[in-house]
C-alpha cells in the first residue's frame, strides 16, 4: 500500500489533483463574476460544476497513466524512471497551485470589499446600532385601532432616525412586512439590522393596552420589553408618552446616551388620519397619487394649523408633483406653494428636517434656485442623517449639480436604510449611469423591479440603462411589455422608441417617432425637455435648442433632470444652444456643475 501512495505522489497524480480543484474553483468564481454583466443564463454555472465533475477522474486517470517528457506525452510504463521528469513537472504544478491560490484570495477579496452594489447581501456587516420598527399589531377585537398602530411605529421610527450614531431602517422597508407572520430573525437578515422593534395594541372599552418588544435579530431574543396601560381619554397623548419612552430606552440600550428630539403630534384624530392616507400616496409616487396626496394634507393641515407634519408632508409631496404629474400644471405656482408650506413647518418647527429637505427639492429642482435649494438640503441631511427619504432628496440634489461623489454616498445610504423601497434602487442606478458603470446600472433596476414588477418607473429606467448598454433586444422586449400595461403615457414609449430606432441606424423610422413625440406634446401628453433630448441624441441642435427654449418658457419641472451634466461649452459649435443656454437661472448651476466636474474626475482616478 505504501509503494502504491508513493508510486502515487511520484507521478504527481495528487499534485494535479490539489491542482485541478484550484483551478476549478478559481473558473467557478470567476463565472459568478461575470454572470449578471453577460447576462449569462442560470444554467450555465450548473452545466459548467457538471462538467468540472465529469473532467476530475479523467484528468487524474490520465496523470497515473501518462507522463510529459522532453520527447512528448508518453505511456508512463514506457519511460524509463531513471530518466523520468517528473520531479521538474512536479515544481511546475507546485506554481500552478500557488498561482491558483493567489487567484482565490484576490476573489475573495472582491467579493467582500470590492462589490459596487450596496444594499447587501448575506456576507454584509451588520451595525450593532440598527433597528428595523415593524408596525404595531391590532389585537383589539373591532380591529379599528390599526391607523393608531402604524402611527405609534412610524412616530417611534422618526425619533430614533434622529440619533446620530443609530441605523434606522426607513419607513418603506419595515413596513413590507405588515400583516405577515415572518420570523424576525429572518427580518433582520432581510433588513440588515441587529435589532427589531414590534409592538400590538388592544382596546378594551375605555382602556387601551401596548405592549412593546426589543428582539436581538441573530438570535430572537427579547433584550427589552414593557406593557403601557392607559385610559383611552387622548389617544395621541398617550402615543406621544409612549414614543418618548420607547426612544428612551432604545437610546440606553443602543447607543448610550445620544440625545434624541421629540415632536409633537396632533391631537386631532381625524386630521391624524387624513396625514397617514396622504403618507402611503407619497410613498407610492405618480401624478395621481402625490395629487390626492396633497388634498389629504390640506385637508389635516386645516383641521389642525399647528399640525408640522402635515405641513411639511404638503411641501414634500407638492415639491415631487412637478416631476410627475402628467397633466398641464403650473410647476413655478406649486414649487412656490411647496416652498410656503415647508415655511410654515419651519415657523413652528424650526429645526423640522422633512421641512427643509422638501424645501431644498423645491428650490433647486421646481424654482430652479439652486444655491438656497443646496443649503435647505444640507440644513435636512445635517438635522437627520439617519432619515433614507431625506437622504435619498439629498443624493437627488448632488445627482443634479454633478457631485457624483457625495450623490453616490447619500443614495446608497438611502438603500442600505430602506432596502426594500425601489425608489433607491432607481435613483442609485442612475448615479451608476453617470459615472459610467451601466452595468451596475442594470443590475441595481433589475432589483429595484424584483421589489415591484409591475413599476412603471423602474421598467422605463431598466429599458433606458439597456439602451444605453447597447443591450437591444431585451430593451425591446421589456418595452413591448411596458406598452401593453394600462394607463402607459404613449410619450414615453415613442421617445425609447425613437431612442431604439436611432441607436441602430433605423433613422427615417426614428424621424417618426420624433414626430409622434411632438404630436403628443400638442395633445399635453409629454415634457417638452424630453423632446429636447432626443434631438440631441438626434444631433439636430437648432431644434434642440428650440425645444430647450420650450422647455424654459414653460417652466418644464422635468428641464433640470434633462440638463444634468450638460455644460454650454459642450455645443461651442451651435450658437442656438448657446443662446438657449445662456438663461439667468442656470448660469449658477453650470458653475457649481463646472467645480464638481473637475472634483468626480479627480475622485474616479483615485478610485480606479
Amino acid at each position: 500500500m505504501n509503494s502504491f501512495f508513493a508510486e502515487l505522489k511520484r507521478r504527481n497524480v495528487v499534485r494535479v489533483a490539489v491542482a485541478y480543484v484550484v483551478v476549478a474553483w478559481v473558473i467557478l468564481q470567476f463565472i459568478d463574476v461575470i454572470q449578471d454583466p453577460l447576462n449569462l443564463p442560470g444554467w450555465f454555472q450548473t452545466v459548467t460544476i457538471v462538467f468540472l465533475g465529469i473532467g476530475f477522474p479523467i484528468v487524474l486517470i490520465f496523470s497515473w497513466a501518462f507522463e510529459v517528457t522532453p520527447e512528448g506525452v508518453k505511456k508512463t510504463k514506457d519511460v524509463d524512471k531513471s530518466k523520468s521528469a517528473t520531479h521538474g513537472t512536479g515544481r511546475k504544478i507546485n506554481k500552478l497551485i500557488a498561482v491558483g491560490f493567489v487567484l482565490a484570495l484576490g476573489f475573495i477579496a472582491y467579493d467582500k470589499m470590492v462589490d459596487p452594489t450596496p444594499g447587501g447581501g448575506d456576507g454584509e456587516v451588520v451595525r450593532e446600532a440598527s433597528i428595523a420598527v415593524l408596525p404595531f399589531t391590532d389585537l383589539s377585537a373591532a380591529g379599528d385601532q390599526e391607523y393608531f398602530g402604524d402611527g405609534i411605529a412610524e412616530e417611534i421610527l422618526n425619533v430614533l432616525a434622529k440619533i446620530p450614531d443609530l441605523k434606522v431602517t426607513g419607513r418603506t422597508s419595515s413596513f413590507k412586512f405588515k400583516g405577515q407572520n415572518e420570523d424576525l430573525r429572518e427580518i433582520g437578515k432581510q433588513l440588515n439590522v441587529a435589532h427589531v422593534l414590534e409592538g400590538s395594541i388592544r382596546k378594551d372599552g375605555n382602556r387601551i393596552r401596548i405592549t412593546v418588544q426589543l428582539i436581538a435579530a441573530d438570535d430572537g431574543f427579547h433584550l427589552w420589553s414593557e406593557t403601557y396601560d392607559r385610559e383611552l381619554v387622548d389617544i395621541f397623548e398617550i402615543q406621544d408618552q409612549i414614543a418618548q419612552a420607547v426612544a428612551a430606552a432604545l437610546k440606553i440600550q443602543l447607543v448610550g446616551g445620544a440625545e434624541y428630539y421629540f415632536n409633537q403630534e396632533t391631537f386631532n384624530p381625524e386630521a391624524y388620519s387624513l396625514y397617514l392616507r396622504g403618507r402611503e400616496l407619497v410613498r407610492e409616487r405618480g401624478g395621481e397619487n402625490l395629487t390626492n396626496a396633497v388634498t389629504l394634507f390640506k385637508a389635516a393641515g386645516d383641521l389642525d394649523p399647528e399640525f408640522v407634519s402635515a405641513w411639511s408632508a404638503l411641501a414634500r409631496s407638492l415639491s415631487l408633483l412637478p416631476g410627475y404629474s402628467r397633466e398641464t400644471i403650473d410647476s413655478l405656482v406649486i414649487g412656490r406653494e411647496a416652498v410656503a408650506a415647508a415655511d410654515r413647518a419651519l415657523a413652528l418647527e424650526p429645526n423640522n428636517a422633512e421641512a427643509y429637505s422638501a424645501k431644498g427639492y423645491a428650490l433647486a429642482k421646481v424654482l430652479w434656485d439652486f444655491s438656497k435649494g443646496g443649503e435647505a438640503t444640507l440644513r435636512a441631511a445635517e438635522l437627520a442623517p439617519n432619515d433614507a427619504e431625506i437622504a435619498n432628496f439629498v443624493g437627488d440634489y448632488f445627482t443634479l449639480v454633478m457631485d457624483l461623489e457625495s450623490a453616490l454616498y447619500w443614495e446608497t445610504k438611502a438603500l442600505e436604510l430602506d432596502p426594500l423601497f425601489e425608489v433607491n434602487y432607481r435613483d442609485l442606478a442612475s448615479i451608476y449611469e453617470r459615472m459610467g458603470d451601466i452595468q451596475t446600472a442594470i443590475k441595481l433596476d433589475r432589483q429595484g423591479l424584483a421589489l415591484d414588477e409591475k413599476n412603471r418607473f423602474s421598467i422605463t429606467n431598466l429599458i433606458w440603462h439597456l439602451i444605453v448598454a447597447g443591450e437591444n433586444v431585451e430593451a425591446k422586449k421589456y418595452l413591448e411589455e411596458f406598452k401593453n400595461t394600462p394607463g402607459v403615457n404613449p410619450a414615453i414609449v415613442a421617445g425609447y422608441s425613437f431612442d431604439l430606432a436611432y441607436r441602430e441606424g433605423r433613422h427615417e423610422e426614428a424621424m417618426e417617432y420624433l414626430a409622434e413625440v411632438e404630436q403628443l406634446y400638442i395633445e399635453g401628453k409629454n415634457f417638452p425637455s424630453f423632446i429636447f433630448l432626443n434631438y440631441l441624441d438626434f444631433q439636430n441642435f437648432d431644434k434642440a435648442a428650440y425645444w430647450f427654449e420650450v422647455a424654459y418658457e414653460s417652466r418644464d419641472p422635468s428641464l433640470t433632470f434633462a440638463i444634468e451634466g450638460l455644460l454650454p461649452e459642450m455645443f461651442s459649435e451651435s450658437p442656438a444652444m448657446a443662446a438657449a443656454f445662456d438663461k439667468p437661472e442656470f448660469k449658477i448651476l453650470f458653475e457649481i456643475v463646472r467645480r464638481n466636474l473637475e472634483k468626480n474626475a479627480a475622485w474616479m482616478a483615485r478610485n480606479e
